[in-house]
């Protein structure tokens, strides 16, 4: 009866120290182009304990200029174009931890425009969402009826309905 015991036991330690070095550990299998100069999406291996759980789904990180945002929100290829100032907006998870943060990052110059909120699910990457206005101030982002102005300036995001 103790051998059963101790066996275990020992099988749930060895899981759980397997659970907690796997925690933050991912591979990827390597970037693929998206068709715009500059970015590049990685899929990332689920850690064990996303394997465990089976509401769980593959990550995707993107690079861009040798950067990189995991946990990126939305359809493929994850971003919106916005060549009208050479630039991309995306949404990303830095922590896995459903904080997310919108980015407009320049292309050309590297400069990024973090905005930190808990806005509603805006798909990037879904047809549906497009850029109706943009300059080097304001990005309004259009999807179902709904624009959302990003401000570069202030670092703030409107939804006008």
């Amino acid at each position: 009866m103790k051998r059963k015991r101790l066996a275990c036991l020992l099988a749930v330690v060895a899981l759980v120290v397997v659970y907690a070095v796997t925690a933050h550990i991912s591979a990827s299998y390597g970037t693929r182009s998206t068709g715009v100069d500059g970015v590049g999406i990685r899929l990332f291996r689920p850690l064990l304990r996303e394997v465990l759980n089976v509401h769980s789904s593959d990550r995707y990180a993107l690079k861009i200029g040798g950067k990189d945002y995991p946990n990126v929100e939305g359809n493929y290829p994850y971003f919106l174009s916005v060549p009208e100032i050479d630039s991309v907006v995306f949404r990303f998870d830095r922590n896995n931890d459903r904080d997310f943060t919108t980015v407009v990052r320049n292309l050309r110059d590297g400069r990024e425009f973090l905005f930190h909120h808990d806005l509603t699910y805006l798909p990037f990457g879904d047809p549906l969402v497009t850029v109706k206005k943009a300059d080097q101030e304001v990005i309004v982002v259009s999807c179902r009826g709904k624009d959302y102005t990003l401000d570069l300036e202030a670092g703030r995001i409107r939804i006008d309905l």
